[in-house]
């Protein structure tokens, strides 16, 4: 009796079939993680603001109006833009990336950041 060995044209079929979905699977969730991570650049730059405020605050008294003004303060990325208003007793600032999905907005009279679908989105104040 002889037989021989290889794989039949079904076995190297549904072998290829497994493989394209399993790709386009993880393709498509790259993709998603791709755009979470620069989500996270911008609300950690947005973190960051709020803590070089708060501590420009505490030994001046005043807020800052330019953000070139924080000490201790650099975007994580030069493509996280972060907007910066101010009065006398609050402040607020938004930042997003433009690779992001996201617009996250600060005030400091809120008790947590807004975030808001899509960039460059316009904060409630």
């Amino acid at each position: 009796m002889h037989r021989e060995h290889g794989f039949t044209l079904l076995e190297v079929l549904i072998t290829v079939s497994l493989v394209g979905i399993i790709s386009s699977i993880s393709a498509l969730q790259y993709g998603q993680i791709k755009s979470q991570s620069f989500d996270g650049r911008a609300i950690s730059d947005l973190r960051n603001v709020m803590s070089a405020q708060e501590a420009y605050f505490a030994v001046n008294e005043d807020y800052v109006e330019d953000i070139a003004d924080l000490t201790g303060f650099d975007n994580s990325s030069p493509a996280v833009t972060v907007i910066l208003e101010q009065d006398e007793l609050s402040w607020s600032a938004s930042s997003f990336h433009p690779k992001g999905t996201t617009t996250y907005c600060y005030h400091s009279s809120y008790s947590d950041f807004v975030e808001l679908d899509g960039i460059n989105q316009t904060c409630p104040t």
